[in-house]
């Protein structure tokens, strides 16, 4: 299934990540849950809009439900995509270097807080997806 999901973080994100963090436990959790339990439905339901339920695959803890983006808004993202790529082929190294240098900054001083989400997202351990970046990086380093 191809799914293109771009949405904003919200506080809920955040404190899903916290590892003390509680919420419903969803039965039988899927990407449809809230058709099935009422009370995972979003408080300003639109009916005639698909919805995401959100989920912690390790527990089945809900995150939160998510209007699934139409046809319309896909094709403007896609747009809207290709158009930051042809800006971003115009930049110099230098340019991109100065980009790449700041998200590394970013994600090195928020480091614990991507863990805890991409367990949470994933439903791995951090122990596994430390493997498969390790892994991965050393792959494309052309070290493995």
């Amino acid at each position: 299934m191809a799914c293109i999901f771009i949405s904003r973080v919200s506080d809920t994100d955040y404190q899903a990540a916290d590892p003390e963090w509680r919420s419903l436990q969803i039965h039988n959790a899927n990407l449809r849950s809230h058709l099935t339990e009422l009370e995972l439905l979003p408080h300003h339901f639109m009916g005639e809009r698909d919805y995401i339920t959100c989920y912690d695959p390790a527990n089945s803890l809900h995150i939160r439900t998510v209007i699934a983006d139409n046809d319309r808004e896909i094709r403007a993202k896609i747009i809207r995509a290709r158009d930051a790529q042809e800006t971003w082929a115009q930049t110099t190294f230098a340019e991109r270097r100065r980009v790449m240098r700041s998200l590394l900054k970013w994600l090195v001083e928020n480091q614990q807080e991507c863990a805890r989400v991409a367990c949470r997202d994933t439903g791995k351990t951090r122990k596994y997806l430390f493997h498969v970046v390790w892994i991965s990086g050393a792959t494309h380093c052309g070290t493995r």
